[in-house]
């Protein structure tokens, strides 16, 4: 079985949990078995202390916190249910597609402390995009154009469209 992994990512509100939603149904009318993997940083933040609001030191292990977890779901839990589906499913045929990905949270903090986090778990911003994923879509958000469809739907989302 072919398990092709795919990053979709881009700023708040570019349409990335919707598309997923849309894509899963076309994708099983071409044979295709679609696993989606949820981004880690909602549940985090709503489990606890917001990393926007912490002091740098707190705010870089929060991310560092975060980036094992997003490295896990990828390698080990979300492959593994890939796999499972496609048996189920009967195709050899399985996207795998992760809503944000390692280097996400990288705009989110100072790049010189954002590459301490990389280093410390042995990736680089080359081997986190084109070690983990064998292609990456980037989204661009609605805050630039589509202003009106930009929305606050999600409890851990504090970015203004101007932000």
């Amino acid at each position: 079985m072919e398990i092709v992994s795919g990053l979709v990512t881009g700023g708040p509100c570019s349409g990335k949990t919707q598309g997923f939603e849309f894509l899963k149904p076309k994708l099983k009318e071409l044979g295709i078995t679609a696993v989606f993997a949820p981004e880690v940083a909602t549940p985090m933040i709503l489990a606890g202390p917001h990393p926007q609001f912490m002091p740098e030191d707190e705010m870089v292990e929060w991310q560092n916190i975060s980036l094992k977890i997003q490295l896990a779901q990828e390698r080990d839990h979300y492959r593994g249910i890939a796999e499972i589906a496609g048996r189920l499913n009967k195709t050899d045929r399985v996207l795998l597609l992760h809503d944000r990905g390692a280097l996400d949270n990288g705009v989110y903090m100072p790049r010189p402390r954002f590459n301490e986090i990389l280093k410390r778990n042995k990736l680089t911003w080359v081997t986190g995009r084109e070690g983990l994923y064998d292609f990456v879509i980037h989204l661009a958000t609605a805050a630039h154009g589509a202003e009106a469809h930009y929305n606050n739907n999600n409890a851990a989302r504090t970015e203004t469209p101007v932000e």
